[in-house]
């Protein structure tokens, strides 16, 4: 079974009788093998190549020169698309997909401000200059008025009124003097003047029409005991409560894994610590082949499909999402990815091995370190999270001062199409999105990444060069931007060392789905 740890270099061969009593080829995972990698004498250094084992499969010679073609197609289509959304977005124009996600994030930054105004009245209300710079389309507009005119405040406070006159600002500077307002600008114009009470058929548009923001707004002037306006409160609360215990438990965790990352660094070099990354056996490229093939269904097949059906509008004659085509690409690329290998004829247990699909030195023992090995990881990749920081601002400085944007265009906000699902589904979608982040993902990308191509890369060079390579190409297809490919490649460059240090794939995979699903959780939380 896959989980089974290999026994010997190979398929298993040989099940006849008169097999039973021949001696077994020697097993490279013996500890008394001349070349098991688990001897800590043996074990070469970080910075040394893996010594290559007997090629078991050879491929044309094209073949590598064709995957490395096909991968760096794909991460460059990646990159100049983000790099074209960035400059475009950073300019004011968004797409409805970019202004949804925008719209997410702006959600769970306005319930912390809600929040810190109803903690301490005066905190929020410092906070919105930096928001209102986003008010860069009518429907992120509208949202942020709604916002600034429905911060905890007394009705007769002077703080209500400049916040009124701050949200009628805002409506005012993003409307053309040559168009009438809209239906829906009208009426977030009313609400916030709150001179002529809303019906019911208002309350349930502004609230269809801005989600959370058009909720605040509606229950503004209702008494602090009332049933909805409490619900608005708790909801922020809730959020912010979710954020300080996550920040909490999150920096007591990143001084233990620091401790332990500094404890697993000095018996490394001592000789103490155990590598348990075998060789690789299977050659000829097939592991980066499978790479490739994942990266090519998925990034080029799919998105040309996209493309194809969205140019003919046929995507909504069929009643099909492009994220139901999506992620149909996606499963689709991943298992022909992951057969691949035994579809060029390298056996299932050599596959296994190669690939880290095996149970290591026990399921539970595994996980245990996959537990401890996240621990470890953040200080990384905390260290990733302040270099994507710094690189935003000089992204950002560098765009103003090139011309490409407006000098007094906000930060760009980083995003993922997710967060998009989880604010605006409901239950069922919610808990795809968990079920995709904390199980799917782990999966397969850790098979694709830590698995396949990090083999690969292993088999050719030392740890940390491969690490780095797989850890970047890993960020750089990721839909975030390009400003988070240092904390995403951070959290890859963290996910191979549990790779090399445990050999078997469980222990990156649980660390990944336990980072993958916190963040999911508290999303959900703050969209509840």
């Amino acid at each position: 079974m896959w989980w089974d740890p290999p026994t010997i270099a190979g398929s298993r061969i040989g099940h006849g009788r008169s097999q039973l009593n021949q001696t077994p080829p020697p097993d490279p995972h013996d500890p008394q093998h001349p070349q098991h990698p688990h001897d800590p004498a043996r074990t070469p250094p970080l910075w040394k190549a893996p010594q290559p084992a007997e090629p078991a499969l050879v491929g044309p010679r094209c073949s590598g020169w064709l995957s490395w073609a096909v991968i760096l197609l794909a991460v460059a289509s990646v990159i100049i698309g983000q790099v074209l959304l960035t400059i475009a977005s950073t300019g004011g124009q968004i797409s409805p997909d970019d202004e949804a996600a925008t719209a997410a994030m702006l959600e769970l930054q306005c319930k912390v401000v809600f929040a810190a105004e109803l903690l301490s009245p005066g905190a929020g209300t410092m906070q919105l200059a930096d928001i209102n710079q986003y008010a860069i389309t009518p429907g992120l507009t509208r949202r942020l008025a709604a916002l600034n005119a429905s911060l905890p405040t007394t009705p007769e406070s002077e703080a209500r009124q400049r916040n009124i006159e701050q949200a009628l600002g805002l409506l005012a500077g993003n409307t053309n003097e040559e168009e009438e307002p809209t239906e829906l600008d009208a009426l977030v114009h009313q609400a916030i003047l709150g001179e002529t009470p809303l019906d019911t058929a208002q309350v349930e548009m502004l609230d269809r029409e801005l989600g959370w923001f058009g909720q605040v707004l509606t229950t503004r002037d209702l008494p602090p005991t009332s049933p909805d306006r409490r619900a608005i409160e708790g909801k922020a609360m809730m959020f912010m409560g979710a954020i300080v215990v996550l920040l909490i438990v999150g920096g007591l965790a990143g001084l233990a894994g620091l401790v332990l990352l500094i404890i697993g660094l000095v018996n490394r070099y001592s000789g103490s610590l155990v590598l348990h990354r075998g060789p690789v056996q299977a050659r000829g490229g097939v592991y980066l082949q499978a790479f490739a093939v994942y990266l090519g269904l998925y990034l080029i097949v799919t998105q040309g499909v996209l493309m194809l059906l969205g140019a003919t509008g046929l995507l909504d004659r069929i009643g099909l999402s492009i994220e139901t085509v999506g992620m149909t690409g996606l499963v689709i690329a991943s298992v022909v990815a992951v057969v691949w290998p035994i579809l060029r004829g390298v056996p299932g247990a050599m596959a296994r091995s190669d690939l880290g699909l095996h149970r290591g030195r026990g399921i539970l023992t595994e996980i245990g370190c996959g537990i401890i090995g996240y621990f470890s990881i953040l200080p990384i990749f905390g260290m990733g999270v302040i270099a994507t920081l710094i690189l935003g601002f000089i992204m950002q400085y560098v765009l103003q001062a090139t011309g490409q944007v407006d000098p007094n265009a906000p930060p760009q906000i980083i995003s993922h199409p997710v967060l998009v699902w989880i604010s605006q589904g409901g239950f069922g979608v919610r808990l795809g999105v968990l079920l995709l982040a904390a199980c799917f993902a782990p999966f397969f990308e850790e098979i694709m990444f830590r698995g396949a191509l990090f083999a690969d890369l292993r088999r050719r060079m030392s740890f940390i060069p491969a690490a780095l390579l797989m850890a970047l190409i890993f960020a750089a297809i990721h839909p975030q931007g390009i400003v988070a490919v240092p904390a995403l490649a951070s959290l890859a460059f963290g996910f191979a060392i549990l790779r090399e240090w445990r050999g078997s794939l469980i222990a990156p995979m649980v660390a990944h789905a336990l980072h993958n699903g916190t963040l999911v959780m508290v999303m959900i939380i703050a969209f509840m």
